[in-house]
């Protein structure tokens, strides 16, 4: 129970960040995406928001509390101006790719190292073959276990507080791997997809 109550926390959380940017945003959920792995799931997502008519994509997930409204309207702004974007995560991962539909490569993008520590790495080298500026967010806490909610601290961020007192309570006596690195990572990476026709949001779950 309460693994669902953070689930939707997290989502209502970032929804409203997404909502407040003024962009358009795309949800893809279990029934929405195509693809036997997490590459194929999330390339055939991107590559269905460009056929849209977007020239930008910036893709996000639900769990990282501390991406705000701000850094995806600065990211929205830096596609405008031909530089593609990623947030990095603590583990080595990415919490947001902004690409520009100029720089994106369905088979290239479908190879890079999904769920693995090195997505930042194998992004950057693409980016570099390519050619193309990328500015690198500030480094973000991401949610994938129990000790991740004692280092981000949730109950200093607001809407997060009162839940993650809760949930802390609830949880001190479980074994949090069980429910954290087999059901929260899985099921709350990469949910939304965001844009205007210069540049969308991406909501990918």
């Amino acid at each position: 129970m309460a693994l669902q109550s953070l689930g939707e926390v997290l989502h209502i959380s970032t929804l409203n960040k997404v909502k407040n940017t003024g962009l358009d945003y795309y949800h893809f959920d279990e029934y929405l995406q195509q693809g036997n792995t997490f590459g194929d799931r999330i390339t055939h997502a991107t590559q269905a928001i460009f056929d849209k008519g977007y020239q930008n994509v910036i893709i996000i997930g639900n769990d990282t509390p501390g991406l705000t409204s701000k850094i995806l309207k600065d990211t929205s702004k830096c596609l405008k101006n031909d530089t593609n974007v990623i947030g990095l995560s603590k583990d080595g991962g990415l919490y947001l790719i902004g690409i520009s539909k100029k720089s994106f490569d369905r088979d290239e993008f479908q190879k890079l190292a999904w769920e693995d520590s090195q997505l930042s790495s194998s992004f950057l080298k693409l980016m570099h073959q390519k050619a193309t500026n990328v500015f690198c967010l500030r480094t973000l806490y991401d949610v994938d276990s129990f000790q991740d909610l004692l280092k981000i601290k949730l109950i200093e961020l607001g809407d997060l507080a009162q839940f993650t007192i809760l949930l802390l309570s609830s949880l001190r006596s479980i074994a949090n791997n069980i429910f954290f690195e087999n059901k929260l990572l899985t099921s709350f990476v990469y949910q939304y997809i965001l844009g205007t026709r210069g540049s969308p949001l991406k909501l990918f779950r």
